[in-house]
């Protein structure tokens, strides 16, 4: 799974087992594990921040957020 570091915060939603937040905001700077077909991603996409499954828009990711680790070939 690609790593990807975001540029700006930005909104997420965590999972349902959560403890009911709505809505969460990922501080910028933050790296995240990105499924590797976020290039073809549309809606939501789920990631993994610090351990944890959050979902976030695959437009956002691709606008906000730079690879840190390069795609499995």
């Amino acid at each position: 799974m690609p790593h990807y570091r975001l540029r700006t915060k930005t909104v997420a939603v965590p999972e349902e087992d959560s403890d009911g937040s709505p809505a969460i905001f990922v501080p910028s700077g933050t790296v995240l594990k990105v499924p590797d077909d976020l290039a073809n991603a549309t809606g939501f996409v789920e990631v993994e921040w610090d351990g944890k499954r959050i979902q976030m828009f695959a437009r956002d990711l691709r606008e906000r957020a730079e690879l840190t680790t390069p795609l499995s070939a």
